[in-house]
């Protein structure tokens, strides 16, 4: 039997030989490997049948016809003597019989087979689908249209190694190749061509003559992506042989059926075939809410719809509750067959995790959830889904957590698989590198897109984020995903502009609409529904929220000695009570000037730790001002801006310094939380606010402004707002208040000085929006890890990162830890690296410290005293204990 071309090319090989006696699996076969992943999937997977279907708006069986053909032609570029060449020696055996001249190896050397996919389609096909130009330029090219159907598909199989292919092209023929070569290449690459379309067009009645339908590149890519990876496994977890080797002669059709078994079982593995079981709604998902509160009420009455919803409520009134409630319409409706959980912060993400457990099985049948932050592998209840993965034994099952809820150990790998799983919880930067020019952000996108993407505190980002969100919007939009947004202090101008980005109409917003409100945005005009009569009625009926708002004038917006023995006094009787402060350095000096005034010990929270003290300091935090046992009967804390959002904290008191109105209501929010019997003199929330003398807001204005322009008006509007209001009645305030201090219009009395100064941060502020949409159209590409996350999707000088040691005479240690650095192997130097490292204000860089070495700097400290290092420059000293973080001191 004549042996076909395409037999006589590897696609995987390894150094000896695998289980099977195979030391390489033959391109074909590979490539049917992939193929048999997609069928399954596409099999098992109703949403994602119906995405790709959507988008092509053709029926699913052509659909999926023509993704299995393009799925097996993703390696086409491999069938090319300079891909062959890589292993030499294998390439010799394979060609042993055909006496072809080989020519030099170095002609493999900056081979890209993912471009060359693209680039041998286009031209082996040329002829017999007449797209190439004809020799007359005025000539029409007949398969012109054929072709333009074909590049987007082609286009997104090949770039399944992280970077999409653009419009290639390539030389015709390599240096020093022989024409003999050039054509076994070139029969090898049609003959396989005409084999797959035999496989899997012909069976549906179609033929690559026929015009494929619309795609979506990056949809297209990432799923390609996820079904290579996967159809590159010889084995799994157990080491159990999956895709072995095979360099055998076999037909391809029964290859192929003999493989999509194991394609099944490897999906089942890695977590990714999903089975819901919500019929969804408030009463399926929260069956322990006797009756929906507040929009909460609404979800029933919401359209089940693919796009774009806005949640506006107050803080604490049941929106996550509602977000997931509508999201499990859409699962159970077939609109969507995952759920990934956006927020603002590490400490956010992570306090999430534990919320989306307590539902994950009232979702799905079996969770896989997936964490997604820079510290993700350091979360003990993540470390424990991992682990529940492992686990076989009949004891395990018994745990109705760990039958139900784990993390597949295949998506827990890696970072750009954590939206494949039926949940992510992740920060929100995670999901904005989907649309920066990273490797594989296509599989970030994919898993988005076949998801519900909800995301929290949306009113907590800067231009230059919402320039990414609004990519982020509109590629959801287009891969045919929804999008839930959650913010207790939404602008007119941010719902705007939300609403535009995913193409719906804007101008239906008024500053005078009902508050809460949901916004629904499908193909039509947006539709805002507000709370029904009867739940008005029965709020009305409640006791009303009153916050009694008082303000303190200081230099520094720090407490005085009056205000701290308040303070003290307050905690001593019994209350819980927090000081929120704008910088670090200001909530580390209160916090020491408070602990000589009382035995009390005063707790200390912000982001200046290393993060191992941090990881005790959040759980510390949420044990003594949470809901649980723990709750300490009479406390202070002192933090910064990370108890803003999202963390369920509750205090009798808080004073804050000066902040914007919506952070300041965010704020409010830890006021009064959970219902519990509160102390005389604090039965009503109570909250002081630390206002500058003469306006000075210092660097007040540089915090809530752009890194190149201040911001005074946002602090002077809060301020008048505060200073007129001594009780703020919730929720009738937010509305008005939130779009007088955000309305662009200057105000009546508005000083000259401030109106000159935003004009100059709105330019600078816009100038931020537009970087941010430039920056996702390069085509340069960055290895997707945590230096280039941050670098991306942040504007402005990058946070230090530092390190403290310790150095003793033979080499460095971390700060408290005897063990030699040198003397880690390297998995474990990378984990303490991560537990040791403190971020800083770039602005430290003038105060005398070292360089940064791989973007750390290695700061070298002396014990100072028991528990306490410091290192002392010629402009600074800096000090480090777990109490108090990193502190620095100009000389």
């Amino acid at each position: 039997m004549d042996v076909k071309p395409y037999f006589r090319y590897w696609g995987k090989a390894k150094p000896g030989q695998d289980e099977a006696g195979a030391q390489w699996h033959l391109l074909p076969y590979h490539s049917l490997d992939v193929a048999a992943v997609a069928a399954v999937w596409l099999d098992s997977s109703s949403v994602i049948r119906r995405r790709f279907s959507t988008i092509a708006q053709s029926d699913e069986q052509h659909v999926v016809a023509w993704l299995k053909f393009f799925v097996a032609l993703h390696d086409l570029g491999k069938f090319d003597i300079r891909f062959q060449l890589k292993v030499p020696d294998l390439l010799k055996d394979l060609c042993a019989e055909s006496a072809l001249p080989l020519p030099s190896a170095n002609i493999s050397r900056n081979y890209w087979h993912g471009e060359y996919a693209h680039f041998w389609a286009y031209h082996d096909l040329a002829e017999r689908l007449q797209w190439k130009p004809p020799a007359n330029f005025w000539d029409e090219m007949e398969g012109e249209k054929l072709w333009e159907a074909w590049q987007p598909w082609i286009q997104a199989v090949a770039g399944h190694h992280g970077k999409e292919p653009t419009n290639f092209n390539g030389q015709d023929e390599p240096w020093g190749v022989s024409p003999a070569i050039l054509a076994h290449d070139k029969q090898a690459r049609l003959e396989f061509i005409t084999e797959i379309e035999a496989l899997f067009l012909k069976p549906a009645g179609l033929s690559i003559s026929d015009q494929p339908p619309v795609c979506d590149v990056l949809f297209l890519a990432g799923f390609c992506s996820v079904c290579d990876w996967l159809g590159s496994t010889t084995h799994n977890r157990d080491g159990e042989i999956r895709f072995g080797y095979q360099s055998t002669d076999e037909k391809p059709a029964d290859y192929f059926n003999k493989r999509v078994p194991i394609a099944r079982t490897l999906l089942e593995e890695s977590g990714l075939l999903v089975k819901v079981v919500t019929v969804g709604g408030m009463a399926e998902v929260f069956s322990q809410f006797k009756t929906p509160q507040q929009v909460q009420t609404l979800v029933d009455v919401l359209p089940i719809q693919q796009g774009l919803t806005l949640i506006e409520a107050p803080t604490g009134s049941g929106k996550t509750e509602a977000a997931l409630a509508y999201a499990s319409y859409l699962l159970a409706e077939g609109m969507a067959e995952s759920i990934v959980f956006a927020l603002p912060t590490q400490a956010t993400a992570n306090a999430m995790l534990d919320r989306l457990l307590e539902v994950a099985d009232r979702l799905f049948e079996q969770t896989d959830m997936v964490l997604a932050h820079g510290k993700a592998g350091f979360n003990p209840r993540f470390i424990d889904l991992k682990r529940g993965a492992s686990r076989h034994t009949p004891q395990d099952e018994q745990n109705e957590l760990e039958a139900s809820v784990h993390c597949a150990r295949w998506l827990g790998q890696s970072r750009k698989r954590a939206f494949l799983g039926q949940m992510g919880v992740c920060t929100v930067d995670q999901v904005l590198v989907s649309v920066l020019p990273v490797k594989h952000r296509f599989v970030r996108s994919f898993g988005l897109g076949k998801s519900v993407l909800i995301i929290d505190e949306v009113h907590a980002y800067d231009s230059y984020m919402y320039g990414l969100l609004n990519k982020v919007l509109k590629q959801q939009r287009a891969m045919q995903g929804s999008v839930i947004l959650l913010s207790a202090t939404l602008p007119l101008q941010q719902r705007e502009a939300l609403v535009a980005a995913w193409g719906g109409q804007a101008d239906v917003f008024s500053p005078q609409d009902e508050y809460p409100m949901i916004t629904c945005v499908g193909v039509v005009k947006p539709e805002c529904f507000t709370l029904p009569d009867s739940e008005k009625q029965r709020l009305a009926q409640l006791p009303v929220r009153e916050v009694q708002v008082s303000w303190d004038e200081a230099a520094d917006m720090l407490p005085d000695d009056i205000l701290q023995q308040r303070i003290v006094a307050a905690a001593e009787t019994g209350a819980n009570v927090v000081v929120i402060c704008n910088l670090v350095a200001d909530a580390q000096a209160l916090k020491i000037s408070l602990s000589g005034k009382t035995s009390l010990p005063v707790d200390l929270f912000h982001s200046r730790f290393r993060f191992r003290d941090r990881q005790t300091k959040e759980q510390t935090v949420l044990d003594a001002y949470g809901k649980g046992e723990k709750r300490k009967q009479g406390g202070v804390l002192v933090a910064t801006q990370v108890v803003e959002q999202s963390l369920d904290l509750d205090f009798d008191w808080m004073i804050t310094q000066l902040c914007p109105i919506d952070l300041l209501f965010q704020r409010l929010g830890r006021l009064h939380r959970h219902e519990r019997v509160r102390l005389e003199g604090f039965e009503q929330p109570q909250c002081t606010v630390l206002l500058p003398q003469n306006q000075q807001y210092e660097l007040h204005k540089l915090i809530y402004g752009n890194k190149n322009a201040p911001n005074s008006r946002v602090l002077w509007r809060t301020e008048r707002k505060v200073r007129d209001n001594p009780i703020m009645v919730f929720p009738l305030v937010y509305r008005p208040m939130i779009e007088a201090v955000y309305q662009e219009e200057a105000w009546e009395d508005e000083p000259g000085a401030i109106v000159s100064e935003y004009e100059r941060f709105w330019k600078e502020d816009y100038a931020s929006y537009l970087k941010a949409n430039l920056i996702t159209d390069v085509h340069a590409v960055w290895d997707d890890d945590d230096s280039n996350v941050s670098l991306l999707t942040r504007d402005g000088e990058m946070s230090l990162n530092i390190i403290p040691v310790v150095e003793t005479s033979a080499d460095q240690c971390f700060l408290g830890n005897t063990r030699l650095i040198s003397a880690l192997e390297e998995w474990q130097r990378a984990e303490e690296v991560m537990l040791n490292t403190i971020p800083a204000p770039a602005s430290w860089k003038k105060q005398g410290l070292p360089s940064e070495k791989e973007g750390v700097i290695w700061l070298v400290m002396l014990a100072a005293s028991e528990g306490r290092w410091e290192c002392v420059t010629d402009k600074a000293r800096f000090s480090y204990t777990a109490d108090t973080g990193l502190t620095m001191e100009q000389r």
